[in-house]
């Protein structure tokens, strides 16, 4: 589970249309579905899940959406000064912030329902996420260089497409040499998860004995501690390269394409004013 689930709740806030409200209201039944995935929990911890669930489900409604309607109006402010690029850096701290406080909020629950698992159910769980990162390895293995970069470029591209429609030639080449910058850390990644399942399980194993939540709320809140040098410098490196290239697509985008990025913002601020409303 882990950081996993603030994972889902801030895919969620992305999904476009009525699909942001609709999943974001039924996140205590979407989240426990995506959990039985790597553990099956009993019937109690089932119920625990999605009580915590509705319960930071409420607290983020009341506490943090204001805070995006807040962020995408500045944004789209940005969007109007021209300030995009100058600003970039500041607004991406912004956003990490927001995952940050998310995850710092469902920390204490969240530790002591896996403390609640039992050696079977987090050895599962243990064995199920391991192998997910197996699954991985191999396929980045059989990829070639020219694969992953081709992979990397079609989600930049999508991703960006969401938000401003279909990119121009010119646009979509600056794209691919983005994607030819960025620096592979899937063997990086699946070292540091490796190194946080280990820490994992043996803080499980004391907190069973001494009761002690605090240092595993630690793993779930600081879980970057186990980040190599290599990786995070492999993580400020593609951040640099992503901002250099998201400034100079921003700097190409047509009149149309401004409009449509303004509409989608504007589209993100109805929604969450709604789900904010929804009380």
């Amino acid at each position: 589970m882990k950081t996993r689930i603030a994972v889902i709740l801030v895919a969620v806030l992305f999904l476009q249309g009525c699909g942001l409200k609709f999943w974001y209201n039924r996140l205590d039944w979407v989240v426990p579905w995506y959990v039985d995935d790597f553990v099956e929990l009993t019937e109690p911890q089932e119920q625990r899940l999605e009580d915590l669930l509705v319960r930071q489900t409420q607290w983020h409604r009341q506490q943090e959406l204001p805070k995006y309607v807040a962020f995408l109006e500045v944004v789209r402010q940005d969007i109007t000064d021209g300030t995009v690029v100058e600003n970039y850096y500041l607004r991406r701290l912004q956003m990490s912030s927001f995952y940050e406080t998310l995850v710092a909020q469902m920390a204490p629950q969240l530790s002591q329902l896996m403390i609640s698992l039992n050696e079977s159910q987090m050895e599962s769980l243990l064995k199920n996420l391991k192998e997910q990162d197996q699954d991985l390895l191999k396929e980045r293995a059989e990829e070639s260089a020219e694969e992953r970069v081709e992979q990397i470029y079609q989600n930049i591209k999508d991703s960006i497409e969401d938000w401003t429609g279909r990119l121009t030639t010119e646009q979509r080449q600056v794209v691919k040499q983005w994607a030819s910058k960025i620096e592979d850390t899937t063997q990086l990644r699946m070292a540091y998860r490796q190194e946080w399942r280990e820490a994992v399980l043996i803080e499980y194993q004391l907190a069973k004995v001494d009761d002690n939540h605090r240092a595993f709320e630690d793993l779930i809140i600081n879980a970057d501690q186990f980040q190599s040098s290599q990786l995070k410098q492999a993580y400020r490196q593609n951040a640099v390269t992503g901002e250099q290239y998201i400034s100079e697509i921003f700097s190409m985008l047509t009149d149309k394409q401004r409009k449509r990025l303004v509409y989608r913002i504007d589209q993100y601020i109805e929604d969450f004013n709604d789900l904010i409303n929804d009380q």
